[in-house]
């Protein structure tokens, strides 16, 4: 506020009209660590594009994990207005998002791109639309399909996850999860390195690169408080850009346009793109480095994987048909979309 304020007196010392340009501040919530590359090479990036088209009229302050309310808070500070954007995981909400679950599902889809790609066409042709009523959607992608990592069990067939006590993103995830015998528990990602370092949990599901770039416990990244990395690509959660629909709306017209030109398909597919380049990287990188042993599953492991959590799919269809949705159309729907995206 100091510094906008000696800006708007030299401008009017000056007799130009841009006195008051930094005038509309959006204070932006995420998720992610400031040492992760989806806060450096993903949000920031959009927090510059932002102020930069809107000529310094708007301020974005974009807080990491933990500055504005943790992760589970920060849709409930969005609805209070406390907070004008955020980025966080629907899982993290239970029972808010219900539609967009179907994005969760085990096994849905290979990579991120496509993932995404098909998420936001649900959301464009108005399947999942009702879980975002009240909401100006930026942005719905979705993350690699995670692997499952272990503290200290070496992961030979499917059996030996029985029993492990595994962090998962989602309640959906998690579902899943427990039909391969493992006991899931929702933990948000600022306490996955506690969780871990007093051995409550054996497991995470986690992606690769946020992983390696995702502060744990006593100094070190999570990826160090794990051993055995099953290359699982199993599931993960979606993920969400929002601010309130009112919000937006009482924006000038003209930084709406600028915000419009900012998100939406484009920054979402973009997102999920480098997410999966990150993954990619992160697994080779580990691959090779000696420091972990990463497992690989077999065409068979991964179709065994398919056959015992194919109740999930079904639950999912039938609890959201109960509601009065037709639950059925839009897994069928997904999974035509995710055999048309470009990267399919």
């Amino acid at each position: 506020m100091v510094r906008r304020f000696i800006v708007a007196l030299l401008a009017l010392a000056a007799g130009t009209s841009d006195a008051l340009s930094a005038d509309i501040t959006l204070r932006f919530g995420t998720i992610n660590a400031k040492t992760t590359r989806a806060f450096t090479e993903q949000l920031m990036p959009l927090k510059a594009a932002i102020e930069e088209g809107s000529k310094g009229r708007v301020e974005v302050q974009l807080g990491g994990l933990g500055d504005f309310g943790t992760p589970v808070q920060l849709l409930g500070l969005l609805e209070k207005g406390d907070l004008e954007m955020i980025s966080t995981v629907q899982g993290y909400h239970p029972g808010r998002f219900p539609l967009s679950a179907v994005m969760e599902m085990p096994l849905l889809y290979e990579n991120a791109e496509q993932g995404t790609y098909a998420m936001w066409k649900l959301y464009e042709e108005g399947l999942i639309a009702k879980d975002y009523a009240e909401f100006k959607v930026l942005s719905l992608y979705v993350l690699p399909p995670y692997g499952i990592f272990t503290t200290n069990t070496d992961i030979a067939s499917l059996r030996d996850l029985r029993g492990l006590r595994v962090r998962s993103p989602s309640v959906a995830v998690g579902l899943a999860m427990s039909r391969l015998g493992m006991i899931p528990l929702g933990i948000p990602n600022n306490a996955i390195g506690a969780t871990l370092n007093d051995s409550l949990i054996d497991s995470i599901s986690y992606g690769w690169d946020s992983g390696a770039t995702t502060p744990g416990a006593g100094g070190k990244m999570l990826i160090e408080q794990v051993k055995y990395l099953v290359d699982a690509r199993f599931a993960a959660p979606s993920l969400m850009v929002l601010m309130k629909q009112k919000t937006f709306d009482a924006l000038p017209a003209d930084i709406q346009k600028v915000i419009d030109g900012a998100t939406g398909l484009d920054f979402s597919v973009r997102s999920a793109r480098m997410r999966d380049g990150w993954d990619n990287q992160t697994r080779d990188r580990l691959k090779g480095q000696g420091s972990h042993k990463v497992i690989a599953l077999s065409a068979d492991q991964r179709a065994e994987m398919a056959r015992r959590t194919a109740p999930v799919i079904d639950e999912w269809t039938e609890s959201v048909t109960r509601d009065g949705i037709d639950g059925r159309k839009i897994i069928e729907r997904a999974r035509e979309l995710i055999r048309q995206s470009p990267k399919a």
